[in-house]
């Protein structure tokens, strides 16, 4: 208790406490709202939405458990459902009608109550082959991630350390009658150009000419992230109690 709750200790708690957590429920949403022409190019909409909510059950590693369900805006969406290790099954609950057009299909109703009222069972249970018996006992011998990755964490641990730890702001609130560290981390332009001006140099350091920035995923493009990303805000709800994540949410402006 007499430990300074600062953004990095609230933050490493946070992780510690996850790692013991087997098994919880999820909601995840992302709002996407382009003033260019990026989004509209892509989804014909310069809105873009998605919802993913549903629980996993990790505490049985051999056999986890997972259940959610998965909306792309109001036209498409569908659920999966693991509720053991060998089966997963999925069923469509809507499908845009573009995408009937496009393939060129004619009876519409017929394909989509066929989609939609029945579940798809898929076994994803091994096959005994010598490659899997190898991979289930010779894990240990297995090659370690690439030192391209591995130099790649080093520098978000170091961006994370010297630069962004640094900016992170938190102030105490009530969410869902729980009280709350909320944790704040609104980059400035300049510091936002830093961090991601920095991976890319370093991924073009370890494979000249990538497209994408190592474990990250993240495309490198000419531009300064600051040019088509705008007002970024991530704001991260850490219980005070127990230190599990709450809530966290991402704004930004797309350009």
């Amino acid at each position: 208790p007499f430990i300074p709750k600062t953004p990095k200790y609230v933050l490493q708690r946070a992780g510690e406490a996850h790692k013991e957590l087997s098994r919880g429920s999820f909601d995840f949403s992302l709002a996407v709202t382009g003033t260019g022409d990026s989004l509209s190019s892509i989804f014909g909409s310069n809105n873009f939405d998605i919802s993913l909510k549903g629980y996993s059950d990790y505490s049985d590693l051999k056999n986890p458990r997972a259940s959610f369900s998965v909306w792309v805006s109001k036209e498409f969406g569908f659920d999966i459902k693991k509720p053991d290790s060998n089966n997963l099954y999925f069923k469509v609950n809507k499908v845009p009608l573009f995408l009937f057009a496009f393939l060129g299909v004619s009876d519409v109703d017929q394909l989509t109550s066929t989609l939609t009222e029945n579940w798809v069972k898929i076994d994803t249970s091994t096959l005994d082959t010598d490659a899997r018996q190898y991979l289930g006992t010779g894990l240990s011998d297995a090659p370690t991630r690439s030192s391209a990755n591995q130099a790649i964490e080093e520098v978000v641990s170091k961006l994370i350390r010297e630069d962004i730890l640094p900016a992170l702001v938190m102030t105490s609130e009530k969410l869902d009658d729980a009280s709350v560290y909320k944790i704040q981390f609104k980059p400035t332009p300049e510091l936002l150009d830093k961090i991601v001006d920095t991976l890319k140099e370093e991924s073009e350091k370890l494979n000249p000419g990538a497209s994408t920035i190592p474990v990250l995923g993240i495309s490198i493009l000419d531009e300064k992230a600051s040019d088509y990303v705008k007002d970024l805000v991530v704001n991260v709800f850490v219980d005070q109690k127990n230190f599990y994540v709450r809530r966290g949410d991402i704004s930004a402006s797309l350009i």
